[in-house]
């Protein structure tokens, strides 16, 4: 069996990697759609997804209250909520997002984990 010369095996991936768009690009695509909610927290907000519904949810948000956390919250139930809480891949309700970190779920310790720093104590 003849061998491709290496010059030739060399053009061939590189036009694969063009066509499958990983080479030549002058920008990173995205990492996240419009809707997640990481782009509104940079690396210190906090976004609570929930719903009114939700009993976790409102015990997480009477704790926010109290702790006097600065938090946006987006209900689930209307469209800018439920595009969001599908960007971050879940399907569970509290989502918190704490500047680029998601944490599905009531894990109250998680979540006063990375509060702290931000001088908040649950």
């Amino acid at each position: 069996m003849r061998r491709l010369p290496r010059w030739l095996l060399l053009l061939a991936l590189a036009v694969l990697l063009h066509g499958c768009g990983l080479l030549g690009q002058n920008e990173m695509p995205p990492l996240v759609s419009a809707a997640d909610p990481r782009h509104q927290t940079g690396e210190d907000g906090i976004v609570l997804l929930g719903a009114e519904w939700c009993g976790y949810c409102k015990q997480l948000r009477a704790e926010f209250d109290q702790a006097g956390v600065d938090y946006r919250e987006l209900d689930v139930d209307t469209d800018a909520g439920d595009a969001a809480l599908k960007s971050v891949r879940s399907r569970i309700v509290p989502v918190t997002v704490v500047g680029q970190r998601v944490i599905a779920g009531y894990d109250i310790h998680r979540i006063r984990e990375l509060l702290a720093p931000l001088g908040y104590r649950l």
